[in-house]
């Protein structure tokens, strides 16, 4: 997937490094799972190193849409595994805001967004990686 697509939609940050990523999502994407928290999971994702994490949780009953803005690809592997690929329009980018404080919170996210931050053991992984040494 190409980053310059989403850089015209959200305020990249190219200073802040995050690594593990891949993991992260297939952590929750797997733990949510197991915890029954959804049906259908929405993947923004393109690369095929989620296709194992795609196939156990369907494996587990759930359903897996995997998204890309336009211009941008998904991987034969992934598209493959996916319950159902599709295409994010332009459109739809756009009328995202581009400045986080300027988002509303709805639902769920608003309770997070009110309750201190936590990191789960993977994400303070994933700091302690990105540190500097």
């Amino acid at each position: 997937m190409d980053p310059k697509t989403f850089e015209r939609y959200v305020d990249v940050k190219p200073e802040l490094i995050q690594k593990a990523v891949d993991t992260l999502i297939t952590m929750d994407l797997i733990g949510h799972s197991q915890s029954r928290n959804y049906e259908w999971a929405l993947l923004v994702a393109g690369a095929c190193d989620l296709v194992d994490s795609v196939w156990s949780v369907q494996n587990d009953g759930h359903r897996v849409v995997i998204t890309t803005p336009e211009g941008g690809a998904i991987e034969p592997q992934l598209r493959r595994r996916a319950d159902q690929p599709f295409t994010i329009g332009h459109d739809v980018f756009a009328s995202f805001p581009k400045d986080r404080t300027s988002a509303t919170p709805v639902g769920r996210s608003a309770a997070r967004a009110a309750a201190p931050a936590t990191d789960s053991p993977a994400q303070e992984a994933a700091h302690e990686m990105a540190a500097p040494t």
